[in-house]
């Protein structure tokens, strides 16, 4: 993908939110994917144009981090703040590392995905978004 992704800051010590676009598969610690910080826990991945994705499919994080990929809300739409169509959320439980979701986008065309945790309590952690037409 490749697109800019926009974020209010980097947890330290973790990747920059651009590497959740830039298709690397390669994750040997938990620093390498990126994690908000704590109270500023939104990213915004802009497509730069308005495409008609059908599915987006976001990586988690692994070891300590899992349980900040709980209950994330994923939105998709053309504004890219908190009022675009939810189009699913994380469960509530600890995944795997690195685990999969994938989200289906019924139709229509979206320019931003929006992954936040709403309730606004804790960073949010994951290591890839890629967005398919």
């Amino acid at each position: 993908m490749g697109k800019p992704v926009f974020t209010a800051g980097v947890f330290d010590g973790y990747s920059s939110a651009s590497m959740l676009t830039a298709g690397t598969t390669c994750y040997n610690t938990m620093e390498d994917c990126f994690c908000s910080p704590d109270y500023d826990n939104w990213a915004v991945v802009d497509l730069q144009t308005s495409l008609p994705i059908r599915t987006v499919v976001i990586t988690g994080p692994a070891f300590d981090d899992v349980e900040y990929f709980r209950n994330i809300v994923v939105r998709a739409g053309n504004i890219g703040n908190d009022t675009d169509p939810i189009i699913g959320t994380t469960p509530n439980i600890n995944g795997s590392d690195y685990q999969q979701y994938t989200l289906a986008i019924a139709s229509g065309s979206i320019r931003y995905i929006r992954l936040q945790y709403e309730a606004n309590i804790a960073a949010i952690c994951f290591c890839k978004l890629q967005a398919f037409l």
